[in-house]
């Protein structure tokens, strides 16, 4: 398959890469925290346990790395179709994979709650 070819190795390099960040910042004494958001599509077939939430969480959790999971704030098991493409033009640029202004709004909004609650 293609993810065996492509994926797979591009994971391993990604969790390379993010390692080396974590050492590097664990220097510094700055904490990391690893964010995954969804795309339009996942959005669209509801998919909050997405390959990344999973990569990552894991990855955060064997690292002692912070992570945030922004998929339940736009993933609403059990909307209509109606409904999903209401939330695709709330959060998302048209036709791109991109938020919004209030998609980002969300997002910081959500990202400011977690950290300003943690001082």
């Amino acid at each position: 398959t293609i993810y065996s070819e492509y994926g797979e190795q591009g994971i391993s390099l990604m969790k390379v890469y993010m390692k080396n960040l974590k050492n590097l910042l664990d220097k510094k004494n700055i904490k990391l925290t690893i964010c995954v958001y969804p795309w339009p599509t996942q959005v669209w077939h509801d998919d909050l346990e997405s390959l990344q939430v999973k990569i990552w969480s894991q990855f955060a959790k064997n690292n002692q790395i912070g992570f945030m999971n922004f998929f339940p704030y736009f993933i609403q098991k059990g909307l209509s179709d109606t409904e999903k493409v209401e939330v695709l033009q709330k959060y998302f640029v048209y036709s791109y994979e991109h938020f919004n202004k209030k998609g980002h709004r969300l997002i910081a909004e959500k990202f400011l709650e977690k950290f300003e609650g943690s001082k």
